[in-house]
C-alpha cells in the first residue's frame, strides 16, 4: 500500500464529494476507484481495500476529456490514519489518465 503513492487522512472525516477529469483511448467503459486502507501497526496479517467509490464513464478517445463530479459513494466513513489511494481499469492496452480531487468534512 506504501508503494502506490497513498495519502495519510490527518484526521477522521467523511468523503463528501470528488469532482475532476480523465480520458481514455478506445470507446469502452473506462472504470477509476478511490478506495481505503486502513494499517495497524506491527500486524502482518491480512489487509483488504475498500471501496469508497467507482467512477465508471465511456471513454471518449484520448483527444477527449471526460468531467467528473461525483456525490455518491459506496462508503463515506475514513479514519484518522486511513490511507486512501486510487486504482484504474480500462480496456486492454488503452492508457487511461486523471486528475480528481477529493473532498471532506472533519
Amino acid at each position: 500500500w506504501i508503494r502506490t503513492g497513498g495519502k495519510v487522512m490527518p484526521k477522521a472525516c467523511t468523503l463528501k464529494r470528488i469532482t475532476g477529469w480523465s480520458a481514455c483511448a478506445g470507446s469502452s467503459t473506462a472504470n477509476i476507484g478511490l478506495f481505503k486502507v486502513t494499517p495497524v501497526r506491527d500486524n502482518s496479517g491480512t489487509v483488504s481495500a475498500v471501496e469508497l467509490a467507482d467512477i465508471s464513464y465511456t471513454a471518449l478517445g484520448n483527444n477527449k476529456m471526460e468531467d467528473h463530479d461525483v456525490t455518491s459513494f459506496t462508503a463515506t466513513a475514513i479514519a484518522a490514519g486511513d490511507m486512501l489511494f486510487t486504482a484504474v481499469k480500462s480496456q486492454s492496452a488503452k492508457i487511461q489518465y486523471f486528475s480528481l480531487t477529493v473532498e471532506v468534512e472533519f
